[in-house]
């Protein structure tokens, strides 16, 4: 049985966990007084709207974690919807590049979608912002970051062309590209937050992890899942010299 059908067996079939949630961020170092103002504020902010969610978090709450008054803040943002469109600009930017920068590659889709998951994974642990408060449908759905939310679904029309593209080779399995894209953020997005829970992640050996699992999730059962990962660390090793990835 593929571990994507296993995968959704025992999801269906487990008794459902006790809530956990998130702890509150502990800012002591996001709020770095070497850091620039602007970016103090875009650090707390991503740690309070993954933590508290974007509508639960004022700019009074940022500007006192930060240790300024509100008017400092609003010298840099007009709001916490400018704020939210900075920190989703610094990720969607950098993810649509590394896509655009994946499927380029030589060798199969399935290859080049573990180097993007890859290269996905260990940019945003290794990041001082906390992304996962990005793609949030509270975030999504605000009429305020329309544009920001255009740019999010170009990253999954991105993976979800790369994955129909290994679907038709027959390097991965026959699964619904849309479905299968956002089954891959879901997961990157879930381990994150726990990775940002236990905060002593090394960014490659995590990022390997992740796409890893992603990759053995869509394979075929007849997939070599350690040659297609050769194949991908390859291909990240080649774009390490990227600056912008």
């Amino acid at each position: 049985m593929p571990l994507l059908q296993a995968f959704v067996r025992a999801l269906r079939t487990a008794p459902a966990p006790a809530a956990r949630p998130r702890k509150e961020a502990d800012l002591s170092d996001t709020a770095d007084r070497n850091v620039p103002t602007r970016d103090q504020i875009l650090r707390v902010a991503s740690h309070l709207f993954a933590v508290r969610g974007f509508h639960a978090t004022s700019t009074r709450d940022i500007a006192d974690a930060v240790g300024i008054r509100q008017p400092s803040l609003f010298h840099h943002f007009s709001s916490k919807a400018e704020i939210m469109a900075e920190l989703q600009r610094l990720e969607f930017e950098t993810s649509i590049r590394i896509f655009e920068a994946a499927r380029n590659q030589r060798g199969s889709a399935a290859a080049r979608l573990f180097c993007a998951v890859f290269l996905e994974v260990r940019r945003m642990i290794s990041a001082p912002y906390d992304f996962t408060c990005t793609t949030t449908a509270e975030v999504l759905n605000e009429p305020a970051l329309a544009d920001e939310r255009a740019l999010w679904e170009r990253i999954m029309a991105a993976q979800a062309a790369l994955i129909a593209e290994g679907t038709a080779a027959g390097d991965l399995m026959e699964l619904d590209s849309d479905f299968a894209s956002r089954g891959v953020d879901w997961l990157i997005e879930g381990v994150l937050i726990d990775a940002r829970r236990r905060g002593d992640v090394d960014p490659s050996e995590f990022a390997d992890q992740v796409a890893s699992l992603a990759l053995r999730a869509l394979l075929p059962a007849h997939a070599n899942c350690d040659d297609l990962r050769s194949k991908g660390l390859a291909m990240v090793e080649h774009l390490r010299t990227q600056p912008d990835l």
